[in-house]
């Protein structure tokens, strides 16, 4: 399978090493196209979806390594990232798309 989609939604407050390093690994993937981050409404103690926004666009802006695939960064109002994620891919375009996620260590 080639031109895939994949679509990654979560809270991002903030965006993580682990979020970038998934995000990496997926960028490395010659079969992927595109890299949809879908950030949700949500607020993490003073970490509003306005400030997960801004952070991760000049987070992954410095990183040289997405240069050559499309990344969008995107403020979602549904309430669940994963909705929105469901959504989109009811309404695109015919392809293939993949839903990453990650797992958050305990502390």
């Amino acid at each position: 399978m080639d031109n895939i989609t994949v679509l990654f939604p979560g809270g991002f407050k903030p965006i993580t090493g682990g979020h970038i390093d998934l995000i990496s690994r997926y960028a490395q993937d010659s079969s992927v196209k595109e890299i949809s981050i879908l950030i949700g409404p949500s607020s993490r103690g003073e970490i509003d979806q306005s400030i997960a926004l801004y952070i991760a666009q000049n987070l992954l802006s410095e990183l040289t390594l997405f240069s050559d695939k499309i990344i969008n960064i995107l403020a979602v109002k549904e309430p669940s990232p994963m909705t929105t994620a469901y959504k989109f891919i009811e309404t695109a375009s015919p392809g293939t798309y993949c839903l990453a996620a990650s797992s958050k260590e305990i502390e």
